[in-house]
């Protein structure tokens, strides 16, 4: 099992480095980083994206690929660090996992979309958000178990 949490904390490191890059030049273009670190209601989200231009959708579409497998990875790392330390739903992050690819692919129907705009904001808002209170909790879980 730790050979495999190393192996997640290896693969976390090179991602992040591959997100750090992107999201600057992201950033650059645009003045806005990638839809799913913020909470916004639909014409949030839609004057995000529409800050991104030609070169933004380029460095998001790299971006995007990336961020369908990362949520696969922090979660096993997740999983394999509450089974370690003996936490009964052990499987939570597996929960947050789906959460983000389900916010991912909805992100790809709204740029594929857009000019168009869908009425999605708050369904995005919940994904994020429960994406991100799961993640917590879990991490939290770990911390604490750990302690004992």
């Amino acid at each position: 099992m730790k050979k495999a949490i190393i192996v997640c904390l290896i693969l976390i490191l090179i991602v992040e480095v591959f997100f750090t890059i992107n999201m600057n030049a992201l950033k650059e273009v645009s003045g806005h980083g990638i839809l799913d670190s913020t909470i916004q209601n639909s014409q949030g989200y839609y004057d995000i994206i529409s800050s991104y231009g030609d070169e933004g959708f380029r460095v998001y579409k790299n971006i995007r690929r990336v961020d369908m497998v990362f949520p696969l990875i922090y979660g096993l790392l997740l999983i394999l660090l509450l089974k370690q330390v003996g936490f009964k739903y052990y499987w939570l992050p597996l929960v947050a996992s789906l959460f983000d690819i389900s916010e991912n692919l909805l992100i790809g129907r709204m740029l594929n979309a857009y000019p168009d705009q869908l009425d999605v904001g708050l369904l995005l808002s919940s994904l994020i958000f429960i994406k991100f209170s799961i993640i917590l909790v879990s991490f939290v879980t770990y911390l604490a178990r750990r302690r004992r």
